[in-house]
């Protein structure tokens, strides 16, 4: 078996951090495949296909990228004032990359949305909570580096954007980092967007990430919360 890399090694003590805590349930864990020895070249293949020919994969990205067929998991804790939990599933970019965009346009998408959704891969979701939201990354020539967004179905009908998916304020490098300080909480992705977290829609959201913050200093002391504790306060 080959050396994990830095980051994989930061994302698998993450991932053990959940699985070992007294104070967190495990309902489900999905630990995929290593890929094999790493040669610098994993991205040679987008070079011979013609629709990526404008597209930037930036020499960063090989620095974080998990090379392992698939990382997930589904937890639950108690805080204070409420249950909260998460979930995660993120694969090995590359792959993902190459996969198709997510069916989600229906009869009342725009044309900037039915844009939006084809240029979209998805990097992260939630399997096991029955839900439709996910995190991808933007397919998109010469922008680098390249977008992260934010799908949530009931976005359009509920805020004044009118579209159900919204850009992160991070690079994939960087929401790989957040998903390791979150651990997958539901609805930390809105932290890293412009997004008001105010009415029903976002009540459970809100909540959720509230006991996350109770919680998680005490659970996870070897990391810092204080810029999720900002980044709520704005969004209230």
């Amino acid at each position: 078996m080959r050396r994990l890399t830095r980051n994989e090694k930061l994302h698998f003590r993450s991932y053990a951090e959940l699985r070992d805590s007294s104070r967190i349930t495990v309902d489900f864990a999905d630990f995929g495949e290593l890929g094999g020895e790493l040669t610098g070249n994993e991205s040679d293949v987008f070079d011979i296909l013609p629709e990526w020919s404008g597209v930037i994969l930036d020499p960063a990205l090989q620095e974080c990228i998990l090379h392992i067929s698939r990382l997930g998991i589904r937890w639950r804790a108690e805080a204070s004032f409420c249950s909260f939990g998460g979930e995660f599933c993120v694969a090995e970019l590359y792959g993902s990359l190459l996969a198709p965009p997510p069916d989600v346009a229906w009869t009342g998408s725009s044309e900037f949305e039915r844009q939006l959704y084809s240029e979209l891969r998805v990097i992260d979701y939630a399997p096991r909570a029955g839900v439709d939201e996910f995190a991808a990354i933007r397919v998109q020539d010469g922008v680098n580096p390249l977008e992260i967004w934010y799908y949530n179905p009931d976005l359009g009908a509920a805020g004044e954007r009118g579209v159900d998916c919204v850009k992160m304020s991070v690079s994939y490098c960087e929401y790989l980092d957040a998903l390791r300080l979150t651990k997958g909480t539901f609805g930390w992705q809105y932290l890293y967007t412009d997004v008001l977290l105010r009415g029903d829609l976002f009540s459970d959201t809100v909540m959720n990430l509230q006991a996350m913050l109770e919680v998680f200093p005490d659970i996870f002391p070897d990391h810092n919360y204080v810029s999720l504790e900002e980044r709520l306060a704005e969004r209230l």
